[in-house]
Protein backbone atom coordinates (compact mmCIF):
# COMPACT_ATOMS: atom_id res chain seq x y z
CA UNK A 1 0.00 0.00 0.00
CA UNK A 2 1.70 3.68 -0.87
CA UNK A 3 1.06 5.54 1.46
CA UNK A 4 -1.03 8.69 2.11
CA UNK A 5 0.99 11.33 3.35
CA UNK A 6 -1.80 13.86 2.78
CA UNK A 7 -3.17 12.64 5.93
CA UNK A 8 -0.42 13.67 7.82
CA UNK A 9 -1.49 17.11 8.24
CA UNK A 10 -5.24 16.08 9.16
CA UNK A 11 -3.55 14.16 12.08
CA UNK A 12 -1.51 16.75 13.43
CA UNK A 13 -4.53 19.08 13.46
CA UNK A 14 -6.47 16.52 15.29
CA UNK A 15 -4.16 15.67 17.70
CA UNK A 16 -3.89 19.44 18.24
CA UNK A 17 -7.18 19.96 18.52
CA UNK A 18 -7.61 16.74 21.38
CA UNK A 19 -4.68 18.12 23.49
CA UNK A 20 -4.13 21.56 22.15
CA UNK A 21 -0.64 21.44 22.47
CA UNK A 22 1.17 23.10 20.36
CA UNK A 23 4.55 21.03 21.67
CA UNK A 24 2.73 17.93 21.15
CA UNK A 25 1.65 19.21 17.56
CA UNK A 26 5.04 20.10 16.81
CA UNK A 27 6.51 16.74 18.14
CA UNK A 28 4.39 14.96 15.51
CA UNK A 29 5.21 16.81 13.08
CA UNK A 30 8.82 16.20 13.44
CA UNK A 31 8.14 12.75 14.24
CA UNK A 32 6.50 12.32 10.78
CA UNK A 33 8.62 14.29 9.03
CA UNK A 34 11.44 11.99 10.17
CA UNK A 35 9.66 9.13 9.15
CA UNK A 36 9.57 10.66 5.43
CA UNK A 37 13.12 11.02 5.32
CA UNK A 38 13.69 7.41 6.62
CA UNK A 39 11.24 6.01 3.92
CA UNK A 40 12.70 7.90 0.93
CA UNK A 41 15.96 7.02 1.77
CA UNK A 42 15.75 3.92 1.95
CA UNK A 43 13.69 4.00 -0.65
CA UNK A 44 10.82 2.01 0.68
CA UNK A 45 8.25 1.54 -1.79
CA UNK A 46 5.06 0.41 0.12
CA UNK A 47 4.21 -0.80 3.81
CA UNK A 48 1.50 -3.31 4.46
CA UNK A 49 0.76 -5.49 7.24
CA UNK A 50 3.20 -8.38 5.26
CA UNK A 51 6.31 -6.05 6.23
CA UNK A 52 5.20 -3.27 8.44
CA UNK A 53 7.25 -4.87 11.16
CA UNK A 54 10.24 -5.19 8.79
CA UNK A 55 10.04 -1.43 7.95
CA UNK A 56 9.28 -0.43 11.62
CA UNK A 57 12.28 -2.30 12.83
CA UNK A 58 14.33 -0.58 10.29
CA UNK A 59 12.97 2.70 11.84
CA UNK A 60 14.33 2.38 14.75
CA UNK A 61 17.76 0.94 13.68
CA UNK A 62 18.17 3.87 11.47
CA UNK A 63 17.01 6.28 14.01
CA UNK A 64 19.16 4.49 16.39
CA UNK A 65 22.03 4.81 13.60
CA UNK A 66 21.65 8.97 13.69
CA UNK A 67 22.51 8.73 17.41
CA UNK A 68 18.51 9.65 18.64
CA UNK A 69 18.16 9.19 21.97
CA UNK A 70 16.19 6.11 22.98
CA UNK A 71 13.39 8.00 24.64
CA UNK A 72 12.99 10.06 21.48
CA UNK A 73 13.26 6.83 19.08
CA UNK A 74 10.38 5.19 21.05
CA UNK A 75 8.23 8.20 21.08
CA UNK A 76 8.77 9.02 17.37
CA UNK A 77 7.90 5.39 16.68
CA UNK A 78 4.61 5.68 18.47
CA UNK A 79 3.50 8.44 16.54
CA UNK A 80 4.63 6.30 13.47
CA UNK A 81 2.22 3.62 14.37
CA UNK A 82 -0.43 5.99 14.31
CA UNK A 83 0.13 7.43 11.47
CA UNK A 84 0.03 3.64 10.02
CA UNK A 85 -2.93 2.74 11.62
CA UNK A 86 -4.97 5.75 9.66
CA UNK A 87 -3.92 4.44 6.76
CA UNK A 88 -5.21 0.94 7.62
CA UNK A 89 -2.37 -0.53 8.20
CA UNK A 90 -2.42 -3.19 10.96
CA UNK A 91 0.05 -2.53 13.65
CA UNK A 92 0.80 -4.83 16.78
CA UNK A 93 3.47 -4.70 18.92
CA UNK A 94 6.91 -4.23 17.56
CA UNK A 95 10.28 -5.10 19.43
CA UNK A 96 12.53 -2.52 20.18
CA UNK A 97 16.30 -3.36 18.81
CA UNK A 98 17.65 0.00 21.11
Amino acid sequence: MTLDWGKKDELVQAAFRKGHSVHGRRFYEVSLHNFIAFFEEKSIGEVNGENVHSVLNSFVEWNDARGIRSKTIIDCLSETKRFLRCQDIGVHEVQRHI
